[in-house]
Parts: structure tokens; C-alpha cells; sequence
């Protein structure tokens, strides 16, 4: 071969190369064109599924309150006000009635001519108390009134409603008793009608009661 024989492939050879070079670049070029186009999808997608995860992670965040006595889960973001439904049980306000005195006071007095003996009438008076934080309905009050020589009487005496904090005064009456030494008891609520925060302090007594010409 000669001399512009050999030029002549050289410059083939280089041609070839460089043909090569064009089509490896422009290649590369449309491969990197591809992954930026593809990226921003899975940007998308990941920001998608990140704001996708906080919304469930909102929906699915509860809190307890109470709710008609029950502890109940409610949607969004909240301090737990209880645990079980025994924190939601409302104390219930109750009366509470007791007896805080039993006195008692002559009303009358006749002494009978021939026998010479006074008989006389009494009236014991019983304070009954509210001493709950509720008001108390109307109920009953259990007297009873006794001696050595006066049978048992015992009855149920009309007691009026009564206001927290607030007391009334009950009376009954006995007649034809002799001068003497008697005894009195009281049970408020006789009828167990009144639902009261104690019922274990209703009754009141054995009080000892005289009756005598100085009452």
C-alpha cells in the first residue's frame, strides 16, 4: 500500500471513532433525559403517600371523654379525660335526714277534785335535720312516748320536705299523764321512702322526759 493508501484508512479509522463518540453522547444523553422525566413522578408519588400516611395518622388519632356515664373514644387530637366508664360516674347527691333533738313541754294540766290528781298533756317536740347536699322529700317521723304507767304510743308524724342545710320541728301530743319520769325515741324516714346518703343515723333516743308542775 502507499503512502495516501495508509492516510486514507487513517483518516476512515478516525472518521469511525468519532462517528462512534457522536452516538455514545447522544445516547447518554436521551438515558439522563429519561430518569430526570421519570424523578419528579417518584417525588410525586412518594410526597403523595408521605401526606397520605399524616391524614391516616389524623383520622386514626382518638381521645376518651365521658360521655351520658361512659367513657367513649372520639375522633382528633385530645387529653384522655377517662379510662373506664367508673370515671365517668357522677357522685349522686343525696339528702340525709337525722333527728337532732327531742324536748318536751306541758300544754295542759287538770286536777280532778275528788282524786286530787293532776293529769296533764304534753307535746314532745322532735328537730329533724337535713344535713345532706340535697333537698329531701316529705316523709314520716317515728314517735314513740313511754313510762312504767303509760302504754307505748308510737306514730308516724307528718314531716314536711326540708332543704339542704335546712331543720323542722315536729310535734306530738300526749294527754292524762301522771307526774313522772317518761321516755321518747324518734326514727325519721319510719317509712324508708327518703334515699339518703347515710341510713344508718335516722333514729334519735332513748331520751328520759319529766313531767312535772314546774313544766
Amino acid at each position: 500500500m502507499d503512502k495516501r493508501g495508509s492516510v486514507l484508512v487513517i483518516l476512515i479509522f478516525v472518521a469511525l471513532i468519532g462517528v462512534s463518540l457522536i452516538v455514545y453522547f447522544l445516547m447518554e444523553k436521551e438515558n439522563t433525559s429519561d430518569e430526570d422525566e421519570e424523578l419528579p413522578d417518584e417525588i410525586n408519588e412518594s410526597s403523595n403517600n408521605n401526606e397520605l400516611n399524616d391524614s391516616s395518622s389524623i383520622i386514626n388519632e382518638t381521645h376518651a371523654i365521658c360521655s351520658n356515664n361512659s367513657c367513649v373514644e372520639v375522633e382528633g387530637a385530645g387529653d384522655d379525660n377517662c379510662s373506664t366508664d367508673s370515671d365517668c360516674q357522677l357522685e349522686e347527691v343525696l339528702p340525709d335526714l337525722i333527728i337532732s333533738n327531742i324536748s318536751l313541754t306541758v300544754s295542759d294540766e287538770e286536777t280532778n277534785e275528788t282524786t286530787n290528781v293532776t293529769l296533764y298533756e304534753v307535746t314532745v317536740s322532735v328537730v329533724v335535720k337535713n344535713i345532706g347536699d340535697a333537698d329531701a322529700n316529705q316523709s314520716v317521723t317515728r314517735v314513740s312516748f313511754a313510762s312504767d304507767s303509760f302504754p307505748l304510743s308510737s306514730g308516724n308524724c307528718f314531716t314536711p320536705a326540708i332543704s339542704a342545710g335546712q331543720e323542722t320541728t315536729i310535734e306530738s301530743s300526749y294527754e292524762d299523764l301522771e307526774k313522772g319520769r317518761y321516755s321518747a325515741t324518734a326514727f325519721v324516714d319510719g317509712l324508708l321512702k327518703i334515699k339518703e346518703s347515710n341510713e344508718e343515723n335516722n333514729g334519735f333516743g332513748i331520751v328520759k322526759l319529766t313531767v312535772s308542775d314546774n313544766d
